[in-house]
């Protein structure tokens, strides 16, 4: 989510677009929302026929290609949906401050989707029990709670610069996050090892 970050903002100033976070946005989007899930992510349990992998080579590095692979392709591609949707929220005549709102919140959504996906490099999301890491259950509830009154307390809205987002957008932007689980679920369907 920090590359989709950094490029995001990168199309937007390169469109000459007004620039679709705010530094203290980009900072609860690291350290709350995305930094709550990712210690919980360190709970998961351990993949099945894991021992029947071939091993990797000790001349692999920290970052082999499979993990480069799945973020570059998950950062560009919560980037550019989020450039599509600001771009098209601009020129529809949303306000910037609106908009920024609603990009700010299709983020924290594309992170909840993505952090499932993070849970194995290989495993179909739909194949690992939720029962392997509840306190990954508890850290998205948790986060999810958090950036709900981000968007509803008064203090929260004026420090963060959000406003209050109706069920409808709520469910649109739920629906368009859906594309990353999609992606990278097409994703490790191609590139699965075979045993």
């Amino acid at each position: 989510t920090g590359l989709a970050e950094l490029v995001l903002m990168g199309l937007s100033i390169a469109a000459g677009l007004p620039i679709p976070l705010l530094a203290v946005q980009i900072l609860w989007l690291n350290l709350v929302t995305n930094g709550i899930q990712d210690v919980a992510l360190a709970f998961e349990a351990g993949e099945k026929g894991v021992m029947k992998l071939p091993p990797r080579s000790p001349k692999e590095g920290l970052f082999n290609r499979k993990m480069i692979e799945q973020v570059l392709l998950s950062g560009l591609l919560m980037a550019l949906v989020c450039f599509g949707v600001w771009a098209f929220l601009l020129a529809s005549g949303w306000e910037e401050a609106t908009a920024r709102n609603a990009i700010f919140t299709l983020l924290v959504l594309m992170q909840f989707y993505h952090v499932m996906n993070c849970r194995s490099e290989t495993t179909s999301v739909f194949r690992i029990p939720i029962k392997n890491n509840p306190m990954l259950i508890g850290g998205m509830i948790l986060a999810f709670v958090v950036h709900v009154l981000a968007t509803e307390i008064p203090f929260m809205q004026s420090l963060l610069r959000t406003e209050s987002l109706s069920i409808q957008y709520w469910l649109q932007f739920a629906a368009i996050g859906v594309i990353v689980t999609l992606v990278i679920e097409l994703y490790k369907r191609i590139t699965r090892p075979v045993a």
